[in-house]
């Protein structure tokens, strides 16, 4: 995965893609994603190794007795190449088998929010990734969405800051913090955040960028009234 010569490094994986065993689901979930990083566009942006991808993660979502983290691989595949309704029917599939798997209830909440589905579902399937990873920031930002969604800002904001405290560096979560803080009537709170000097560096995505542009005029228009 980390050969520059494109044909190398296609070749290498043909290899291994050899070597694989046909009975492995997990096995053959490790050669599908090296497909997918492969064919990414940030790697070679070839369709045909995606496409390979997506063959071996359905051959592995049909195999009897897959595995929960194997079709949570499946579901997150579908996800990124967008087949939200393949990926969310993988998630439940999943926790069918095994209902400890984190990563399958986050990523099922945020595809029922995307969807705009049962906000009450959302946060338990948030809440359950949360008691599973209590100190990984995604999953609270995960539960913070679905809070917000269900017409629960102040909830929203607390979660944030605990994602706020795990990660502090993350421009992300401060963004979205100060979001649901405005959300919640907390307008101070709201402007100490986004006047925090660590929001202003150059390598600020756009969207995130526009985001807090947007808030500070917000805050700024609400000063002045």
């Amino acid at each position: 995965l980390e050969v520059l010569d494109a044909p190398q490094a296609a070749e290498w994986i043909e290899r291994v893609a050899a070597a694989t065993s046909a009975a492995s689901a997990e096995e053959r979930v490790t050669l599908a994603e090296a497909y997918e990083r492969l064919g990414a566009p940030a790697r070679l942006n070839d369709a045909r190794l995606t496409a390979r991808a997506s063959k071996i993660f359905q051959e592995v979502a049909g195999m009897p007795g897959a595995s929960a983290e194997a079709l949570a691989a499946a579901a997150g595949h579908a996800e990124r190449t967008g087949d939200a309704a393949a990926a969310e029917s993988l998630n439940r599939q999943a926790l069918t088998v095994n209902p400890n798997v984190h990563v399958a209830h986050n990523n099922l909440a945020m595809l029922i929010i995307r969807r705009g589905g049962d906000a009450r579902e959302t946060v338990r399937h948030a809440t359950a990734a949360v008691n599973l990873r209590p100190r990984q920031a995604a999953v609270r930002d995960t539960l913070a969405q679905a809070h917000a969604k269900a017409g629960e800002p102040k909830v929203a904001a607390e979660t944030m800051r605990v994602a706020v405290r795990l990660e502090p560096d993350n421009p992300t979560w401060r963004v979205r913090l100060a979001q649901f803080c405005l959300d919640a009537g907390e307008l101070a709170e709201a402007a100490k955040v986004v006047d925090d000097r660590r929001l202003d560096q150059p390598s600020l995505a756009p969207d995130l960028r526009r985001q807090l542009d947007g808030l500070r005029n917000q805050l700024r228009l609400g000063k002045t009234r």
